[in-house]
């Protein structure tokens, strides 16, 4: 009984553990979503669909402007600390991201009411300055539950967010049937609508659990706003940049082909969203911890963490990558329908592009954990410059929507080389550390496996004692207590 009771409490723990809370919740929330977009898929058709994923890009992206010159300096400034300075920054941080709401609501409705809205915009218009207020307080809660490594609280949150419009949708498609209602069609307007509504929901529920500290913000200093904005200037323009490398695509063939193409491309963008999931969760977790080894004596710690994450990372992407580009005409036809199997194509290029996306994605996190972001700026515009140039040129030349995935692949590897000729000393990735890493990784699983090979009373040879290898074994490497305790 006692081994069973040990072995549930090593269960709960992994179960606890911030990697798999942080997994957890974005692995929901991309399953709601892909629901969601399966449904919309359905019911409001091409051009429809096409309406939709403007609205949602367009309203990404002002959010990620917000997220750049907000959420980046206070998961920093904010991690670790329990004092004064904390408040002040919460509070500094909760007064910037507000004046920026506030600042690009007025602007969407402003330019609503005065000038021209192109085609297909009209819905983002519309609603984007309501959504743009009922998502605030639940981001900030989320950002600084990020920052106190409560993932727990993330989790709660990705799940109101993410559950509430799927399931009013199936509730509104099953109503005639379960209880012989009116059927209501659903609309661009409609979803839209639910989901700026159910959005504040959440936020309301962030706010009443008190996990925004609301509080904090009479303590809001100007050098504290300072400290935010000096940081957050070049991770705003870096957020923007890499936001615009995911959606000029949307944005060049809305203008070029119209907005089916951009339902057939944005089919196999939510696919590849899926396969991200795992990716954008491990890389909310790998950045306070690469912050806390930056500030370190010495970068050792730095590098091994940084190496053995991109080399775990990308062999755990891998086999998915093969299934996604062998049966990319099923994914397209499970997600989208017969109506798209055009996109299994596109599909097809963006698995050669998410084979390099960890390391593209440990350049970037190690720019902003060494206080270098104007270098991360220089590497996404290089990436933009590229793909919005050859968007324009193989669309012209060719016609072909995967051909612009192709570009997109070809953008990647281009940032890729450009991070890495810039990485500083400090924070270098190279072949022989990757080659370091692995062997570490070799070390450790032989050992584990010995471990649990042996029996429990074996005699080893030459009548020595042999050492326990539990803390060695996760430990390759360290020469030190200190190092030990920060790589573990």
């Amino acid at each position: 009984m006692s081994d069973f009771r040990r072995w549930a409490q090593r269960a709960w723990a992994a179960l606890l553990n911030r990697h798999v809370l942080s997994l957890t919740g974005r692995g929901a929330t991309a399953a709601f979503r892909v629901v969601t977009f399966m449904l919309l898929a359905r019911l409001l058709g091409v051009e429809g669909l096409g309406a939709w994923i403007l609205y949602l890009t367009t309203a990404s992206f002002l959010h990620m402007c917000r997220r750049g010159l907000v959420k980046t300096g206070l998961v920093r400034y904010v991690a670790g600390r329990a004092d004064a300075v904390r408040r002040s920054i919460v509070g500094a941080g909760w007064v910037l991201a507000a004046a920026l709401t506030t600042l690009a609501s007025g602007a969407v409705a402003l330019w609503g009411a005065v000038l021209p809205v192109p085609d297909g915009f009209g819905l983002f218009v519309r609603w984007y300055p309501w959504l743009a207020w009922a998502v605030l307080p639940v981001h900030m809660s989320t950002w600084l539950a990020e920052a106190d490594d409560r993932f727990d609280r993330v989790l709660w949150m990705d799940l109101m967010q993410g559950a509430g419009l799927p399931l009013v949708l199936v509730g509104l498609l099953g109503a005639p049937f379960v209880f012989a209602l009116p059927a209501v069609p659903v609309t661009p307007d409609l979803a839209a609508g639910l989901h700026v509504g159910l959005t504040g929901i959440a936020s309301i529920a962030a706010l009443g659990a008190g996990w925004g500290h609301l509080a904090a913000l009479p303590h809001a200093t100007v050098s504290a706003l300072r400290r935010l904005f000096a940081f957050g200037r070049y991770s705003v323009g870096t957020l923007i940049g890499t936001h615009l490398l995911t959606s000029s695509d949307t944005y060049l063939l809305g203008a070029l082909a119209g907005p089916a193409a951009v339902g057939l491309y944005g089919v196999a963008q939510k696919a590849v969203r899926l396969v991200q999931v795992p990716l954008r969760a491990l890389s909310a977790t790998a950045y306070p911890a690469l912050a806390q080894r930056s500030r370190g004596n010495g970068t050792a710690a730095l590098s091994r963490y940084a190496h053995r994450w991109v080399l775990l990372v990308t062999a755990g992407l891998l086999p998915v990558l093969v299934v996604l580009a062998v049966w990319a005409p099923t994914w397209t036809r499970l997600l989208g329908g017969e109506g798209y199997a055009g996109a299994a194509p596109v599909l097809q290029w963006f698995a050669l592009y998410l084979a390099l996306a960890p390391l593209d994605r440990m350049v970037g996190l190690l720019f902003d954990s060494i206080e270098k972001p104007h270098l991360n700026l220089v590497k996404v515009g290089v990436m933009l410059v590229v793909n919005v140039a050859g968007d324009v040129l193989v669309y012209t030349l060719t016609g072909s929507v995967a051909a612009v995935a192709a570009v997109t692949t070809l953008t990647l590897t281009a940032g890729v080389v450009v991070g890495l000729a810039l990485l500083p000393a400090e924070a270098t990735l190279c072949a022989q550390g990757f080659r370091r890493a692995a062997m570490r990784l070799g070390v450790r699983l032989r050992s584990v496996l010995d471990t649990r090979g042996d029996p429990p009373h074996r005699t080893p040879r030459h009548g020595k004692e042999r050492e326990a290898p539990a803390n060695s074994s996760m430990h390759i490497g360290d020469s030190s207590k200190r190092a030990r305790s920060i790589d573990s």
